[in-house]
C-alpha cells in the first residue's frame, strides 16, 4: 500500500501520541478495514482517488465510531454532508489535531487525553 505524504504526517504525530494507527489510501482499502476492527475514532480525508471521505465516515458513522473530515476543499460539497462529521480546513497543525481528536473522544482537551 502507499501512503501519501499527508498520511503519513498524520499517522506519524499519531504514532508519537502513542496511538495505535492504520490508514488507507482509498474507500477502496478503507472499507474492508470495518469488517476486521473496531475504531474508536476515524479521520478520513475528503478527496480520495477513488471517492471521498464521506462514504467511509458513512461507514464509520453506521458503526458508531465518530469522524473527523480534513479538507482543503469544503465549498465542493454540500453543507448538509460536511456537517454530519467533525470537520476540520486543512492546514491542520498537529496540536489542533490532538485537540479535535479530544474532542471527538468526549476527552475534554488534549491534554487529558488518556491513551489506549
Amino acid at each position: 500500500m502507499t501512503i501519501t505524504p499527508c498520511a503519513l504526517s498524520f499517522a506519524d504525530i499519531l504514532s508519537v501520541a502513542k496511538y495505535d494507527v492504520d490508514t488507507a489510501e482509498s474507500v477502496k482499502a478503507a472499507l474492508p478495514l470495518f469488517e476486521s476492527n473496531y475504531y474508536n475514532l476515524l479521520i478520513a480525508d475528503l478527496m480520495l482517488p477513488d471517492g471521498t471521505g464521506i462514504q467511509v465516515a458513512e461507514e464509520a458513522q453506521r458503526r458508531g465510531t465518530p469522524t473527523i473530515i480534513l479538507t482543503a476543499y469544503g465549498y465542493r460539497f454540500r453543507k448538509a454532508d460536511l456537517t454530519r462529521f467533525g470537520l476540520m480546513l486543512k492546514p491542520v497543525r498537529p496540536d489542533e489535531l490532538l485537540e479535535a481528536m479530544a474532542k471527538a473522544l468526549g476527552r475534554g482537551s488534549a491534554g487529558t487525553i488518556s491513551h489506549e
